[in-house]
């Protein structure tokens, strides 16, 4: 793709704009391909293009990447730029435009206007005023409410109907989104309520792999429970065992396999031997998380921060040193930066 101008691009930061200002929908539709997929068909009619790269970075997650940069420290631009690069790293698509795609995520999600973009970073945006915008994102949420206002809603995957069709009701078409929202959310927890009561009481429990969860018409998010007796797990097989590890990033099964991708990508641009290991395989771990993790040959917590600090990874949400092992007894070694200030934990006898 190689034109980077965009023939709707005011059309679409509109379109960002509305569904974020929707309380049906919010920051959290931009990153749910199917939600972004069916609106954008209303919202862009005439611009698939622009369409089809917005559902793109859906999928990808690029608003949960853009919001976790900034909420680590990292100015807008930066952020942008990591956003991007890992999106042109996993798609076809030209840097020129996973920048657009990301500055635009931006700009929607607030965290930055787009006076605050560099023009280094997005040379093809046109300058204009928020009173234009406003009035243009208007415009296109009337006319998109009036489509769907003609249009049977779209299902949700959390509440699919079970019965034969019925009538299209006289609720107006956000009522019936709020009800439909709230009848999901409803069957959603009393399923994973079900799930997690009957795994609980199984008699064993996978290694490698979390549990698989019932569909609920999102991701599957891994389901895992704790061993009755910690000390009692076995090693996987080939993996690491009685280590200090350099441990830089733990994602709860809960947050789901797109929350790990961009945690690992993100960690990989500085590190990138960088592994995820299964915390509940390791008795010296707490259960249920993905640990991202670089194993080097480290005799001790204080050489594993050291090689963080070597990598710009200097505070205590970006590295710890830990020893792997399968004695929960060995729970408590966990080695806090800075290096030159050790701690007894961070040596093992």
């Amino acid at each position: 793709m190689a034109d980077t101008s965009f023939e709707h691009a005011d059309q679409a930061r509109a379109a960002l704009h509305a569904i974020v200002s929707d309380p049906a929908y919010g920051a959290d539709a931009l990153s749910s391909a199917q939600t972004m997929s069916n609106l954008l068909r209303d919202y862009l009619p005439d611009a698939p293009r622009e369409a089809g790269l917005l559902a793109a970075a859906a999928e990808k997650n690029l608003a949960g990447m853009l919001r976790d940069h900034v909420s680590h420290g990292l100015d807008v631009s930066t952020a942008i730029r990591l956003t991007a690069s890992s999106f042109a790293s996993s798609t076809a698509y030209t840097p020129d435009v996973c920048t657009w795609v990301a500055s635009e995520l931006a700009i929607a999600l607030g965290l930055a206007t787009l006076d605050q973009i560099p023009a280094d970073i997005a040379p093809h945006f046109e300058t204009q005023t928020a009173h234009a915008l406003s009035a243009h994102s208007q415009d296109t949420t009337q006319a998109a409410t009036q489509r769907r206002g003609q249009l049977p809603v779209p299902r949700r995957p959390e509440a699919a109907e079970t019965e034969p069709p019925t009538p299209t009701p006289k609720t107006p078409p956000r009522a019936l989104r709020l009800a439909l929202a709230i009848l999901g959310a409803v069957a959603a927890i009393a399923i994973a309520v079900v799930i997690t009561a009957l795994i609980s009481h199984s008699p064993t429990t996978s290694r490698g792999h979390a549990p698989a969860a019932a569909k609920s018409g999102a991701a599957k998010s891994p389901i895992v429970t704790q061993a009755a007796t910690p000390a009692a797990s076995s090693a996987p097989a080939g993996g690491p065992e009685n280590v200090w590890i350099a441990q830089l990033a733990s994602v709860q099964f809960s947050d789901g396999t797109a929350r790990l991708d961009a945690v690992l990508a993100n960690i990989r641009l500085d590190i990138p031997q960088a592994q995820v290991l299964i915390s509940s395989d390791y008795a010296s771990l707490n259960p249920g998380f993905w640990v991202v993790y670089y194993q080097g040959s480290f005799s001790n917590g204080v050489q594993a921060l050291a090689y963080c600090a070597a990598h710009g990874r200097s505070t205590r949400n970006q590295c710890i040193g830990r020893f792997l092992s399968h004695n929960f007894a060995d729970h408590g070694y966990q080695c806090y930066p800075p290096p030159a200030s050790p701690s007894a934990a961070c040596y093992r006898p």
